[in-house]
């Protein structure tokens, strides 16, 4: 019997080809997947994500849909899965869901957040987690450019190969950029821009990252 169980993972994204499976690349979903079916046994093992990431790109809490063919015990597979996944990907939450459940339906706000320090070179522990952005900038100029993306408005030039026909009017419920004092251990002082919608076009927060820099450099004009 076909059974629907949700997923929360968090994984470190930085020796991964992105979350999607591939051919021939290590991928976060083509990890989980084999993994899964090591330890549950079943051979088909379907899995399907809130978002996409990119390469590189890490997630706290990334929901996941998970079909496998008849139940089991998720209480004594979560702790057995966690033991044969690498150290960089964890399952943090495994339930059984209804059988309706659609993860792309029942997710309500998305919280993307990146890192970046105003050091061309960053160190090798940060290197996984903070981008290096030569200075100088207007780090004023990048609050108030962050502020205007808050709101409903039209990205179509912020996506990628969008469609025609496509709807490109996104509601940004959060756009903010804030700095944070360097914890030590070599890690260094940052920037951090975290922005949250219900959902996003394909590179679309990259863009708006990218028009924030800028604006900073004085590439941009606050409008």
């Amino acid at each position: 019997m076909e059974t629907r169980y949700e997923l929360i993972v968090e994984y470190l994204g930085y020796g991964y080809h992105g979350w999607q499976t591939q051919p021939q690349v290590k991928t976060v979903q083509g990890t989980l997947e084999r993994v899964l079916r090591y330890v549950t046994g079943h051979e088909r093992v379907r899995t399907l994500a809130a978002g996409r990431t990119d390469a590189g790109v890490s997630a706290d809490a990334m929901p996941v849909q998970l079909i496998l063919d008849s139940p089991v015990d998720t209480e004594t597979m979560l702790p057995k899965l966690n033991d044969h996944l690498p150290t960089d990907i964890r399952v943090i939450f495994w339930e059984k869901a209804s059988g309706s459940f659609n993860i792309l339906e029942s997710v309500e706000w998305k919280m993307y957040s990146y890192r970046f320090s105003l050091k061309k070179l960053v160190g090798p522990r940060a290197a996984p987690f903070v981008a290096g952005v030569a200075g100088p900038l207007d780090t004023q100029r990048m609050e108030a450019c962050a502020a205007l993306f808050e709101g409903n408005h039209d990205f179509r030039a912020y996506g990628y190969q969008v469609p025609s026909d496509a709807e490109t009017e996104r509601m940004i419920r959060l756009s903010k950029l804030e700095y944070h004092i360097a914890p030590g251990n070599g890690l260094p002082r940052l920037w951090e821009y975290s922005v949250m919608s219900a959902g996003f076009m394909r590179h679309q927060v990259r863009l708006m990252v990218g028009s924030i820099i800028a604006c900073g450099q004085g590439q941009l004009k606050l409008a």
